[in-house]
């Protein structure tokens, strides 16, 4: 099973990393244009973000979970 890590970033979005690298960024301030991922607009929010949370991942007999600020994100 691939070790998946979303990551909050100071005042970016959150990342997915899969097998160490990030494969995706999701938008974390609610501007971006291509929506649920991020497209930089959070450059304007200038540093108005909520502190990152840490990494915590969840094993389950369903899958892997990761908590996240807004709650749970299935994995896989």
């Amino acid at each position: 099973m691939s070790n998946v890590v979303i990551r909050s970033t100071e005042n970016g979005p959150n990342l997915v990393i899969v097998d160490g690298k990030v494969v995706q960024a999701w938008c974390r301030c609610g501007g971006s244009t291509l929506m649920p991922f991020c497209d930089g607009t959070h450059a304007r929010c200038q540093g108005s973000l909520e502190k990152p949370v840490e990494d915590r991942a969840v094993e389950s007999g369903c899958g892997s979970w990761v908590l996240a600020k807004n709650g749970l994100v299935l994995i896989g």
